[in-house]
């Protein structure tokens, strides 16, 4: 079934009122709920309320009006980051938000997750990722944009969104062109993230924040037809027989280059 997942960070202007906001909210969207939409979530983080939802792809107009109708009540602009994908037996979602993230700031950490092994060991180790990703690059106007290749263009990618130079990324995708995140930073910044085989996995999204310091609020669901189940956080999973696998397949891959060291 293919679905798309969308999610709005609204802008309360205080944490009192993201509490009523996220109420009112709900309440909406549950009318909603088997029409326009398969299911939602409605998260707050501070003044930020966060809301997730699902739906099909074909009813994507009716959506977006409905986005724009809550994302009205913000103070400020509102971000809104959207995926669509095929789902997969064991498809999960990564939603994390930083309220007071600065375009930069969020730029490195999605380049953390989805550029660096020392953060997500997953990128040498998971098979379906050795591929890379494709970046996804918007100028600052948001008129042009650009797709970058990640290994073979890393160092190309960081230059343009590493620094103060007015490029944010926008999608992130499979080396295959699956839809793997969607990003958005025009104050607050909000990131939706699909896990599973082939994708980070949540404690690796959850490493890059921790690593650059910035405060984020991450939540995990499951989903299935459509439907958000959230999962508790876990510490960390066993990778040691995917390393070993790895390993393995690294050395036999590079056995003829090594020498005599004499």
């Amino acid at each position: 079934m293919r679905i798309t997942v969308s999610c709005l960070g609204i802008d309360a202007g205080t944490a009192k009122a993201a509490l009523e906001l996220a109420g009112r909210v709900s309440g909406r969207l549950e009318g909603e709920k088997g029409k326009l939409v398969r299911d939602y979530f409605a998260l707050k983080d501070g003044s930020l309320v966060l809301v997730l939802l699902t739906h099909d792809t074909a009813v994507g107009k009716g959506v977006e009006a409905l986005a724009k109708e809550i994302a009205s009540a913000s103070k400020t602009k509102a971000p809104m980051a959207e995926i669509e994908f095929e789902e997969r037996p064991g498809e999960s979602i990564t939603l994390a938000s930083c309220a007071k993230a600065g375009e930069v700031q969020f730029n490195r950490i999605i380049y953390q997750i989805f550029s660096s092994p020392a953060s997500t060991p997953g990128l040498a180790l998971d098979p379906k990722m050795r591929g890379g990703f494709k970046f996804e690059i918007r100028d600052g106007s948001g008129d042009e944009r650009t797709v970058l290749d990640v290994p073979a263009e890393a160092f190309d990618l960081y230059a343009l969104i590493g620094f103060e130079g007015g490029y944010a990324v926008g999608k992130v995708y499979s080396a295959t062109g699956e839809e793997a995140a969607c990003a958005s930073c025009p104050g607050s910044g909000i990131l939706v993230s699909r896990g599973g085989k082939g994708f980070p996995g949540m404690e690796e999204v959850l490493a890059a924040f921790k690593q650059s310091n910035v405060k984020a609020k991450c939540a995990v669901f499951s989903v299935g037809n459509g439907i958000l189940a959230e999962v508790k956080q876990s510490a960390g999973r066993d990778d040691s027989g995917m390393r070993r696998q790895a390993l393995e397949e690294v050395k036999a891959k590079f056995r003829n280059r090594f020498i005599p060291n004499v």
